[in-house]
């Protein structure tokens, strides 16, 4: 997540911000692709069939690979489009137009990947803690039903959204 954070500023601080405000194919295709990412993650939660976080099925999750779940936290944030777009309206804040220089622009994406990376931790150390409650295999059905639906939902709510 926070290397596709970091590319997506890189892109914006480099001037690609504005050209996917400007050009609204662009941003449409960018969109939809994210859009039909998040339809299937969704799907693939709500079929996934029963799932239960009981220790012994934890070494399955360990089988999977570290460039894997790389690939997935980084497809994931690289699908927001509108990523760009923020990244796009924050960056002008922080930055004079007359004292704007390569270091200035290195300190600012430096501090936006520490920050995020903080934030990533903060969430997985906090679901660590969180496995602990939601250990039984009923709630773990019915919280991958509402998430699998919640991400379908917030996929076909990205698809039909104007901007």
């Amino acid at each position: 997540n926070s290397a596709a954070s970091f590319l997506q500023a890189v892109v914006s601080i480099a001037g690609l911000g504005a050209l996917l405000v400007a050009s609204n194919t662009a941003f449409m295709l960018v969109k939809l692709a994210g859009a039909a990412y998040l339809v299937w993650l969704g799907l693939m939660v709500l079929f996934s069939g029963e799932m239960s976080l009981e220790d012994d099925n934890a070494d399955a999750g360990r089988n999977v690979s570290n460039k894997k779940l790389f690939l997935q936290g980084f497809w994931v944030a690289a699908g927001n489009p509108k990523a760009i777009i923020f990244f796009s309206a924050l960056f002008p804040q922080f930055i004079s137009s007359g004292q704007a220089s390569v270091q200035h622009f290195a300190m600012l994406l430096i501090l936006l990947t520490a920050i995020a990376f903080g934030c990533m931790m903060i969430y997985a150390c906090g679901g660590e803690k969180v496995k602990g409650i939601i250990k039984e295999t009923a709630v773990c059905k019915c919280i991958n039903k509402v998430l699998g639906a919640t991400f379908v939902g917030l996929g076909v709510t990205l698809a039909c959204s104007r901007r």
